[in-house]
């Protein structure tokens, strides 16, 4: 538990100290009428500000799946067979890209299955929070 604190904080010092650093350039950058230069400067001192992802602690429930990705599971295995045939190897991105054209096209009477599927979800969410928190 101690190493998961840690690491969230990590996380969160991580972002004060690019976020402060970024105003300290941005400062200078108006105080020396060089406004224009801002982003080089960022680039150069800063460089991308580290993604890190704070840690979930333990036994907190997962958070909900939209209605999407209810509908991604269900077709995900078929969309990635027939990719795989057409072309001898599988693209998450293309199918991924598939899938959000599927769904955009989908009857709304269809797509009512996932969203009561999201509904029991939600619920179940809402419940096992309210267990974890106790």
């Amino acid at each position: 538990m101690t190493s998961i604190c840690f690491h969230n904080q990590s996380v969160e010092l991580n972002r004060l100290w690019y976020e402060s650093h970024k105003a300290l350039i941005m400062n200078l950058c108006i105080e020396f009428g060089a406004m224009n230069r801002l982003e080089e400067l960022s680039k150069k001192f800063l460089g991308q500000q580290l993604k890190i992802k704070k840690v979930r602690p333990l036994g907190q429930p997962k958070r909900t799946r939209s209605a999407f990705f209810f509908f991604c599971n269900d077709r995900r295995p078929v969309v990635m067979e027939t990719y795989k045939k057409a072309h001898n190897k599988v693209n998450v991105g293309e199918v991924s890209k598939i899938l959000g054209a599927e769904w955009q096209a989908l009857d709304a009477s269809v797509r009512e299955k996932y969203t009561e599927m999201n509904k029991i979800d939600k619920q179940r969410y809402q419940e096992e929070m309210a267990a974890w928190k106790k």
